[in-house]
């Protein structure tokens, strides 16, 4: 264990492939005390369903999102998988959304986002 957290957090070199390589990762950055881990969205393992895992075997590692696609998940099940990573973390989860590109939301949406800040919830103009 650290003896103290830097104030650095550090992003998953790659889209999650495999829990064992996640693993083994996470502990690397905790051993230097790293504060938190993200990850991107993947289309090989569901991005928060491998931080589940990943918090199953590293209890009190705290993850993030960076960034995940808002076009692929209902915002009522982005939120409980949200709440839920966080109470199975043991310590905390920040999820990170975005709109993702323009063409990939021309193929899953009715319409593209007219405003992508404002749709993702920012308070940003």
């Amino acid at each position: 264990m650290p003896e103290r957290q830097q104030a650095l957090s550090v992003f998953h070199p790659a889209p999650p492939h495999a829990l064992d390589a996640m693993t083994a990762f996470g502990t690397f950055a905790r051993r230097r005390g790293v504060r938190r881990l993200w990850i991107g969205q993947s289309l090989h393992i569901e991005s928060q369903l491998a931080l589940a895992g990943l918090a199953a075997r590293l209890p009190g590692l705290a993850l993030g999102t960076a960034v995940a696609l808002a076009p692929l998940r209902h915002p009522y099940q982005a939120a409980v998988e949200a709440r839920s990573l966080g109470v199975l973390s043991g310590g905390s989860y920040v999820a990170g959304y975005g709109p993702g590109a323009l063409d990939l939301q021309q193929r899953l949406l009715v319409a593209p986002y007219e405003r992508p800040l404002r749709a993702m919830g920012s308070t940003s103009p």
